[in-house]
């Protein structure tokens, strides 16, 4: 049994349900809550920490330094206690199936992506979830970006310890794939910056060449308006736009089960993206691509304790 899952803890062998079941016949006789591929690692790695796994761990053929760095991935395993999972958004797959179906009537789509967590109850953190910028004008996108989520849960063991192993194994990552629409609050916030940058440098040049000494009261005031007037319109256009998100609509979406990378590993993943849940009182998008389907994104996930 040992010989049979030390090639999967070891990483020389892909860990599926067939593979740990034929290597684990005996105990799942003595066990019936087995339920996931994680769940019998865990269990397995346990079972080697035990004076009876040490025992049948030595009667195997395995080399003194494949048994200890056996042991090493165990203790790891029943030890790990994540706090944070790293997400690394690549960009759409190759192949047809993968490109973002045409959002806009330009027959493109300006697509970023938002991550959040997903507890087991089906609650969605953070409020806003944490996005990657936005690639304008591109079917293929490819963002690139790094993105970190902090798991919430987890609790005090008697020992004082914290324990968040099992709300994190129970824990899942939502990938959401959004079209920035450029309404009015884009097209404001746009203006905003363009205004912004050429006041600012009216002003330096003006103070430079010495002209704001001949200034009128009244005019450094239109001045000062016209300043805090753009910095208002920033503001709410940032929040509007940037922030609420008031004009985007979402392409698709994608759950990803946090339990296979409790092995400490770095998992890329090919993600088929899903038709959304609607807003309250909206109908689903048909928008597709030449496939008929949403697309695929390339994203990399691992977890950490720091």
């Amino acid at each position: 049994m040992v010989d049979g899952i030390a090639s999967v803890l070891l990483g020389e062998t892909a860990a599926s349900p067939r593979t740990l079941e034929r290597a684990s016949t005996e105990m799942t006789q003595n066990s019936a809550s087995w339920k996931s591929v994680e769940d019998h690692l865990f269990i397995i790695s346990k079972y080697l920490l035990t004076e009876k796994g040490t025992r049948a761990l030595n009667a195997t053929s395995l080399s003194s330094s494949a048994k200890g760095l056996l042991i090493e991935r165990a203790a790891a395993r029943i030890s790990f206690q994540p706090r944070f999972v790293a997400v690394d958004i690549v960009g759409v797959g190759g192949g047809p199936e993968s490109e973002l179906p045409a959002m806009d009537s330009n027959g493109r789509s300006d697509a970023y992506v938002t991550c959040k967590l997903v507890t087991a109850d089906g609650v969605a953190y953070p409020q806003r979830g944490t996005s990657t910028h936005t690639e304008f004008l591109n079917r293929r996108p490819q963002w690139n970006s790094s993105l970190e989520l902090t798991l919430s849960g987890g609790s005090l063991d008697p020992n004082g310890m914290f324990r968040s192993a099992e709300s994190a194994m129970g824990s899942k990552l939502l990938v959401q794939v959004f079209d920035a629409d450029v309404g009015i609050w884009g097209w404001l916030l746009f203006g905003a910056k363009v205004a912004g940058i050429i006041l600012a440098l009216g002003w330096t040049g003006a103070y430079v060449t010495g002209f704001t000494d001949e200034l009128s009261r009244m005019q450094v005031f239109m001045c000062l308006v016209a300043a805090v007037s753009t910095l208002i319109v920033l503001v709410l256009s940032f929040f509007a736009y940037v922030r609420w998100g008031s004009d985007d609509e979402q392409i698709g979406e994608a759950l990803v089960p946090l339990n296979l990378a409790m092995d400490q590993r770095r998992h890329t993943l090919r993600l088929t993206l899903r038709q959304p849940t609607p807003k309250a009182g909206a109908e689903p998008h048909t928008h597709r691509n030449s496939s008929g389907s949403l697309g695929v994104v390339r994203v990399r996930v691992s977890m950490s304790e720091r």
